[in-house]
C-alpha cells in the first residue's frame, strides 16, 4: 500500500492516525505524528518518559506531639487532556453565609477528537508523581480557597447520569499544577548566589512548562465522557478578610476545570437570607505561566497556601458576568466576592471531621490547642460596635456546662473551639463507639441569638487512632506519643504490684539506687509478680504510618490485670506503668504488628519482650526484646525503616500527656 503522504514509499498497514483513511510509511509516521493526530494506542508512538527523580510523600515529624509538616507534590495532567473539553450545564454558587458556600455542578467532559482510553497510556510516569492512592483517577476539578479555606464533596451527592458514584477521591497536597506537556528532567542549575552550595552549577530536578502554583483541593475520578457528573461542593472558611473602613467581608475561592476549553451554560450566583453582594466583587480568569521551576529544595505546604500565581490575568464585574459564557485556555475561575451583611452579625457552627476520643481527650486538649475540638463555632461581627456574648455547649449525657464570655470587636472573626470537660465516670460507662449529642447556644444580652444540637462520634476510652489525617492528605499527625496516656503509674493496681516485688527483694528503690545490679533485680522481682497471673492473647495491634485514621483497641494496665491477659501493646504498657512509677526512665518501642518496652538502668538501655510475661523468665524476655531491636534499629539507635520508632514516656509528661488514671 502506498503511503498516503510522500506517495513513494511503502505505508504502515496498522497505523492508528485520527481522522484519516490513510496509512503511513516509517518516515513520514515520525514526521507527522503528534498527540493531537494520533491515536496514542499505537505501537509507534513513543512513550514519555520523565529523566528526574520522583518526589513525593516526603514529611517531617516532631516527636513530642506528632505533627507532622507535609511538601508540596507537583501535579501533571497528562496530556492526553488537551482532547478534551468541558460543557457545564450548571454551576450554581449558593452563598449562605460569608464562611459557608454550596456550588451545584453538572458538567459533562467531551472529545475534541475520539481519544479512546488513552488517559495516561504514553504518559504513565505522571500517575506516580499524582499519587499512587489515586491510581487510575484523573483530575477533574481543582477548588482554590487559600490557606483558611477547604472544600468537600457533600456526601452522596456525586453521580454519573443520576446514578450514585462513589469511585472518586480528593487532594489537597498538590501546590504546583503543571498542564500538559509540562516534563520533569534533571538539568544544570546555576546556584552561583547560594552560599550553601559549594558548587557553582549543580545537576538538580528542573520542570518546564506552563503551570498554577497555588493550595488547591483536587477531585480525582474516573474519566467517564459524555456522561453528566453532578456533585455539590461544601466550601467553608475558619477565617475571613473584613475591611473595616468598607465593612466589607471578602470571600475568595476558585473552580478550574483542567481543560482547555471550558463552556458555561448556565452560571448563577444566588444569596441567602439578607446577604448582599458589593458592585466591587469581581471574577478573575487566571492563566497559566510559562515556568522553568528549578526545585533546589523541597516546599513545606503549609506555608505555601495564601496566593495563587498564573501567567497573567482578566478581570471582570462578578455581577456583569452572563449566565453563558467560555473561555479556550486553560484557566481558574476566580471569584473575588465582597458581601456586606445587613445585621452586622452572623454565626455558624460546624462539627469536627474527627471523632472524640474519651481516653486522650484531655491530652489532646492540652497539646493541640483545640486542632481536634468536637466541633466549632464561626462568629463574625461586621458592624461597628462591640458584641458581648456568652457560649454555652454541652454533650449531652457526658459532659459538664461549657461556659465562655466574649467580647467581639467590630469587624472582628473568631472561630471558636468547642471544648467542654468530660465527666470522668460519665466516659468509662462508654464501650463502644457511639454517637451522643453536643447542644451549642449563644446569647447576647440575655436573649438566644444561636442554638444548635449536634451528633458527634465518640470513642470510647480504650479506643486508640494512631494518625490523624484529613481526606485531602494536606495535613497528618500522628499520635503514638499519646499512648503514655495509657501508661498509669499512680493507680492501686500498680502499687499492689510494686509492693508484693519488694518482698522478694526488699525494699524497691528504684532510680535513688545507682547499682545496676540492684535495679535489675528489682525490675525482675516486679516482672515475676506480673508473671503469676498473666498470659499473652493474640489479639491484633496494627501500629502502621499507612493506616490512617484506623482504630485499635488499647487496653488500660487495670484492664488487663481485671482479664489477667493482653496483647503486646497491653502487656508493654503494663509493664511500663510499673517501672515508670519506681521513677524509671521508660519507652514504648513500636514495630511492624508489635510493641515492646525499653527501660534505661544506670545510662544503659534494656529491652524486654513483654510477650513473654507468664510463660519465659526475665532473662529470656530480655534476649527476646534485644533481638527484636537490633532487628529493627541500627547502632545508633535510629529506625531502620518509617514503620518503626520510640515513644518516650518521659517527654510526653514533659509536653502534658498525663495518665488517664
Amino acid at each position: 500500500m502506498e503511503c498516503t503522504a510522500c506517495k513513494i514509499k511503502e505505508s504502515i498497514p496498522y497505523c492508528l492516525q485520527r481522522n484519516s483513511n490513510g496509512a503511513f510509511c516509517i518516515d513520514c509516521c515520525k514526521k507527522l505524528r503528534s498527540w493531537d493526530l494520533c491515536d496514542t494506542n499505537c505501537v509507534n508512538f513513543p512513550k514519555e518518559a520523565s529523566h528526574a527523580p520522583l518526589i513525593k510523600g516526603l514529611e517531617l515529624t516532631r516527636v513530642y506531639d506528632g505533627h507532622t509538616h507535609k511538601f508540596v507534590e507537583d501535579m501533571f495532567l497528562p496530556n492526553i487532556f488537551n482532547q478534551l473539553y468541558c460543557e457545564v450545564s450548571l454551576c450554581q454558587v449558593n452563598v449562605f453565609e460569608p464562611n459557608h458556600i454550596e456550588v451545584d455542578l453538572i458538567f459533562k467532559i467531551k472529545e475534541f477528537t475520539k481519544v479512546n482510553k488513552e488517559e495516561y497510556l504514553k504518559d504513565e510516569w505522571k500517575i506516580a508523581e499524582n499519587g499512587d492512592n489515586l491510581r487510575g483517577l484523573v483530575p477533574i476539578l481543582q477548588i482554590y480557597t487559600f490557606e483558611h479555606g477547604s472544600s468537600n464533596v457533600i456526601h452522596n451527592s456525586f453521580s454519573i447520569d443520576n446514578h450514585p458514584f462513589m469511585r472518586y477521591d480528593i487532594s489537597s497536597y498538590h501546590f504546583r499544577t503543571w498542564q500538559p506537556f509540562s516534563f520533569a528532567k534533571n538539568d544544570y542549575i546555576n546556584v552561583k548566589e547560594k552560599e550553601e552550595f559549594q558548587e557553582d552549577v549543580i545537576i538538580g530536578r528542573v520542570v518546564e512548562g506552563e503551570g498554577f502554583f497555588g493550595k488547591n483541593d483536587t477531585i480525582w475520578t474516573e474519566l467517564i465522557i459524555n456522561k453528566d457528573y453532578k456533585l455539590t461542593l461544601n466550601i467553608s472558611y475558619s477565617n475571613l478578610i473584613i475591611d473595616r473602613k468598607k465593612q466589607q467581608v471578602k470571600i475568595p475561592f476558585g473552580l478550574y476545570f483542567p481543560f482547555k476549553l471550558v463552556n458555561y451554560l448556565d452560571y448563577k450566583l444566588i444569596l441567602w437570607d439578607d446577604l448582599i453582594v458589593e458592585e466591587d466583587s469581581k471574577y478573575t480568569l487566571i492563566i497559566p505561566k510559562k515556568m522553568r521551576d528549578e526545585q533546589l529544595f523541597v516546599i513545606p505546604l503549609e506555608s505555601n497556601m495564601n496566593f495563587i500565581e498564573g501567567g497573567g490575568y482578566y478581570e471582570n464585574d462578578l455581577l456583569g458576568v452572563d449566565s453563558k459564557f467560555h473561555y479556550d485556555r486553560y484557566c481558574i475561575f476566580h471569584h473575588n466576592l465582597i458581601l456586606k451583611v445587613d445585621n452586622g452579625f452572623v454565626v455558624n457552627s460546624k462539627v469536627s471531621k474527627f471523632p472524640l476520643m474519651t481516653g486522650l481527650y484531655k491530652s489532646m486538649k492540652r497539646l493541640y490547642e483545640g486542632k481536634y475540638a468536637p466541633a466549632y463555632v464561626n462568629l463574625i461581627n461586621s458592624s461597628n460596635k462591640v458584641r458581648k456574648v456568652k457560649l454555652i455547649a454541652k454533650i449531652q449525657g457526658l459532659s459538664k456546662k461549657y461556659e465562655l464570655n466574649l467580647n467581639l470587636r467590630p469587624h472582628e472573626y473568631k472561630c471558636l473551639p468547642i471544648l467542654p470537660t468530660l465527666d470522668d465516670k460519665k466516659i468509662v460507662e462508654i464501650n463502644e463507639i457511639t454517637t451522643e449529642s453536643l447542644e451549642i447556644n449563644i446569647y447576647e444580652n440575655h436573649n438566644r441569638v444561636y442554638s444548635e444540637t449536634h451528633e458527634i462520634i465518640v470513642h470510647p476510652v480504650e479506643s486508640f487512632i494512631y494518625n490523624f489525617q484529613d481526606r485531602g492528605y494536606s495535613f497528618k499527625t500522628y499520635l503514638y506519643q499519646l499512648l503514655a496516656c495509657y501508661c498509669t503509674p499512680h493507680t492501686r493496681e500498680i502499687e499492689r504490684i510494686i509492693s508484693e516485688a519488694s518482698k522478694l527483694v526488699g525494699n524497691i528503690m528504684g532510680t535513688l539506687s545507682n547499682n545496676f545490679d540492684k535495679i535489675m533485680k528489682e525490675l525482675e522481682a516486679i516482672y515475676n509478680v506480673l508473671s503469676k497471673d498473666m498470659s499473652y492473647v493474640t489479639r491484633s495491634f496494627n501500629f502502621s504510618l499507612e493506616n490512617m485514621n484506623d482504630t485499635q483497641r488499647v487496653s488500660l494496665p487495670s484492664t488487663t490485670l481485671r482479664l489477667k491477659s493482653g496483647n503486646c501493646i497491653d502487656l508493654s504498657l503494663l509493664l511500663a506503668s510499673t517501672y515508670e512509677a519506681c521513677k524509671h526512665e521508660v519507652e514504648l518501642v513500636l514495630i511492624p504488628g508489635h510493641a515492646f518496652l525499653a527501660v534505661n538502668v544506670t545510662s544503659m538501655w534494656i529491652y524486654i519482650e513483654a510477650t513473654c510475661l507468664g510463660n519465659s523468665d526475665f532473662k529470656k524476655a530480655i534476649e527476646v526484646g534485644t533481638s527484636q531491636f537490633e532487628k529493627y534499629f541500627s547502632m545508633n539507635n535510629q529506625p531502620k525503616d518509617s514503620n518503626s520508632r520510640r515513644v518516650s514516656i518521659k517527654l510526653a509528661r514533659e509536653n502534658g500527656i498525663l495518665p488517664f488514671e
